[in-house]
């Protein structure tokens, strides 16, 4: 969550509630399996399962070519990225931090999102203070560049890029 452009507070932020917790006396446990033995082993008067945000499956041709990358996996520096052009498919916060973060890396990006506007779940004062300081708006004139295409879905990845289709009009465009 620490790892997306405008979020280093999140890491102090976790380290200060790793401290929190060691000074209440609660037991955390992570690195393994939480098997119904391990947990029936604890007597917990309560299990919390926090497992984090999991990853959405596509069913869209070509999502598992070697060019393909989870945000997840970018941000965190395990997978990364090659070329200079990025195409990122969701354009909810998770892909406005993503193209973020490869706009300030010196890539060109563009989000194709099916929905009728981005990141539909973020305040609206937050989303067009995001959308402009990618694309550019009253909130900052310049931008970063990136491209913010909506009511296009992603209908085949390629290892050249992707086929997009609008949601509409079943126009399809390649990037």
């Amino acid at each position: 969550a620490a790892a997306p452009p405008h979020k280093e507070r999140i890491a102090d932020y976790n380290v200060f509630m790793q401290h929190q917790l060691a000074k209440a006396g609660v037991h955390v446990e992570t690195g393994h399996p939480a098997t119904v033995e391990n947990v029936l082993q604890e007597h917990a008067d309560a299990v919390i399962v926090a497992t984090g945000a999991r990853r959405r499956a596509l069913t869209i041709p070509g999502i598992d070519r070697p060019n393909v990358i989870h945000a997840i996996d970018l941000l965190m520096g395990i997978s990364p990225m090659q070329g200079r052009r990025a195409a990122v498919i969701g354009g909810g916060a998770v892909g406005l931090e993503t193209a973020e973060y490869l706009a300030e890396e010196g890539y060109q990006v563009t989000v194709v999102e099916m929905l009728p506007r981005m990141a539909p779940e973020l305040h609206p004062y937050l989303r067009k203070w995001m959308q402009d300081r990618l694309r550019g708006g009253d909130c900052d004139p310049v931008g970063m560049g990136v491209d913010l295409l909506t009511k296009v879905a992603c209908d085949e990845i390629t290892d050249g890029g992707l086929w997009m289709k609008h949601v509409e009009t079943g126009e399809r465009t390649f990037l």
